[in-house]
């Protein structure tokens, strides 16, 4: 199969990103528009897989960022739930003591 060369790919690529037809890159390059259609199509097709594996890599980042958020989270009220069973036994402790002071 002929391929164009890297130079002639990128001419009509060019001329297909500034907004031109497939027509007018065929008139304006000489190539036939069957040509210029399989070179967009190939690149489009490499262009959005591409754009995929990025949002895949975006969507695991992401979700890892949002697991980290919660295990963070989540210590964070561990720890405070434990400074508040400190400050229940110590007002426990408080109130027995007082209650043993009436008592006297």
């Amino acid at each position: 199969m002929n391929r164009l060369s890297q130079e002639k790919q990128e001419i009509v690529l060019s001329a297909l990103s500034e907004g031109n037809s497939i027509r007018a890159v065929e008139r304006m390059t000489g190539h036939h528009r069957d040509t210029v259609m399989r070179l967009k199509h190939r690149t489009d097709d490499a262009e959005n897989a591409r754009i995929e594996n990025k949002l895949r890599f975006d969507l695991v980042k992401y979700t890892a960022s949002i697991k980290r958020k919660k295990r963070e989270g989540l210590i964070f009220l561990q720890k405070h739930l434990l400074a508040i069973q400190e400050d229940i036994a110590s007002d426990m402790r408080i109130l027995t003591y007082l209650k043993k002071l009436l008592r006297k």
